[in-house]
């Protein structure tokens, strides 16, 4: 058992602490940390709250109780216990209710492009099938795809756009012409050597800098 006292006999790792409920210590998820369901953290990813992309929209880079940083749900959003991404509870107020990841053991069904796969410790989750990934809706779709009618299908702090991508098959979040991505936050940035923002006189030599 663990000791709320001392906080020894939960996993660190998984950023849980030990609260005592009802006489009975127990490990459980501090608050607004909640557990995700394919890595079984409290919270998401670990970040840098200095870098504001380091979190998926619409997460947000918060301090743990161990003194680094995960990201986590915002306001009026909670984890689908089926893909663990952040969902709106407005939009869809379900999310809130959730209590079962095991899909085959009373928990949500699998959506298409998904399939039930067994974890090791024998608990299931729905997972995108081959060549598929989560997009921001929670929705498994190939890498990097969009929706060009979601204005929000793609990430707007990295100024991205939803365009057809190179082999005309599908909609993905690229930067626009002439820019180019940022090798640190991913963001989009334009060289402003080659535009008429360029104020630069005629006899000197322009250097495009990372502020986008």
């Amino acid at each position: 058992a663990c000791n709320p006292n001392t906080q020894t006999g939960c996993d660190r790792s998984l950023n849980e602490i030990c609260v005592e409920e009802n006489g009975k210590p127990r490990c459980q998820c501090p608050k607004m940390f909640q557990r995700h369901p394919l890595t079984h953290v409290c919270g998401g990813d670990l970040c840098n709250p200095q870098v504001l992309t380091s979190c998926p929209h619409p997460e947000a880079c918060t301090p743990t109780p161990f003194g680094n940083f995960r990201c986590i749900c915002p306001e009026d959003y909670a984890r689908d216990m089926r893909s663990g991404v952040c969902v709106s509870t407005k939009e869809n107020p379900q999310i809130a209710h959730q209590v079962d990841s095991d899909c085959s053991n009373g928990g949500p069904k699998c959506a298409d492009g998904e399939q039930c796969v067994r974890d090791a410790d024998g608990s299931h989750h729905c997972a995108c099938g081959s060549g598929m990934e989560r997009n921001r809706n929670g929705k498994c779709a190939r890498p990097g795809s969009c929706d060009p009618n979601d204005a929000n299908s793609c990430d707007q702090r990295k100024r991205e756009h939803c365009l057809m991508h190179p082999s005309g098959n599908y909609y993905a979040c690229q930067c626009s012409a002439g820019e180019h991505r940022h090798p640190a936050t991913d963001v989009c940035l334009r060289n402003e050597c080659l535009t008429p923002e360029n104020d630069c006189d005629r006899s000197a030599r322009c250097i495009d800098t990372d502020d986008g």
